[in-house]
């Protein structure tokens, strides 16, 4: 079933390509090995799985990890600039249901096109022109500033940010499934927890400083996160048809994605007898 839905041919360095068929978006079977080899054996946000642990005051689990916590989060803790999750408190927590596979929500996290089309009111203060990624092994981080004219954020911001993260926004991964923000009075984790092939339960929950209002906050999230939804259940919804086709990926700005493919392949043959 492995290969079944993956494209072999791998142009990579020439030009981005998408290495998985819709049937691993869409197949029950190709759902179950991804859960038994991939899922149940990294480390995802949250305290369900039969082994925790924690980074910076954060519950993380799995069921069978394959590596220690702090391996599997390498480099990521000190790419997310100055933020210190553990010197905040979680001031919300929502559960959205979305009709789309995981890995979906996750691409949509790491395109960094869209954010022109599809963030364009929610995130629109951000220099989309000025974003800046890089690839931490299976993990993944960024940041933008804020546009030229826009104004200081104001509010309940975090105390201890220096000045560049006061005046932009972090986007991040934990491969596979646990993206993270991080903007001027916000931390957010939003793991996209797998729970069929065609459903996918994000799990947000909202970090401030102590005494932040939550409301504001959690509206800012879900600005972004309903779009981010909204698009991955259209893109489930065709994925079954016979025309479907994936188009010409952005050199760059969707190179992220392919990364992330990659990644999940590679884990998935090595885990797999």
């Amino acid at each position: 079933m492995v290969g079944f839905a993956i494209v072999r041919s791998l142009p990579l360095l020439e030009r981005p390509r998408y290495l998985l068929e819709p049937q691993a978006y869409t197949d029950g079977a190709w759902f179950d090995v991804e859960r038994r080899a991939l899922l149940d054996t990294t480390w995802h946000r949250g305290s369900e799985g039969t082994t925790l642990d924690h980074w910076a005051g954060l519950d993380f689990s799995s069921n069978r990890p394959s590596e220690p916590l702090e391996a599997a989060l390498g480099a990521l803790p000190r790419a997310l600039g100055s933020v210190q999750p553990e010197r905040l408190v979680e001031v919300a927590s929502v559960d959205l249901e979305g009709e789309f596979n995981w890995k979906l929500f996750i691409e949509n996290h790491l395109d960094v096109l869209h954010l022109w089309y599809l963030h364009d009111r929610s995130l629109g203060s951000f220099d989309h022109a000025r974003f800046e990624h890089r690839q931490l092994g299976r993990n993944w981080a960024s940041y933008e500033p804020l546009r030229a004219g826009q104004p200081r954020p104001t509010g309940s911001l975090i105390s201890h940010l220096e000045e560049r993260d006061v005046v932009g926004l972090g986007a991040h991964l934990l491969f596979p499934d646990t993206p993270m923000a991080a903007a001027a009075d916000f931390f957010l984790t939003y793991r996209a927890r797998p729970v069929a092939a065609d459903r996918t339960v994000v799990e947000l929950r909202v970090l401030a400083e102590p005494g932040a209002d939550p409301d504001p906050l959690v509206r800012a999230s879900l600005g972004f996160i309903e779009e981010d939804m909204e698009a991955c259940a259209r893109i489930q919804h065709v994925l079954w048809s016979r025309h479907f086709r994936v188009g010409p990926l952005a050199a760059t700005h969707e190179q992220p994605i392919v990364a992330f493919q990659r990644n999940v392949i590679d884990y998935l043959e090595g885990a797999l007898p």
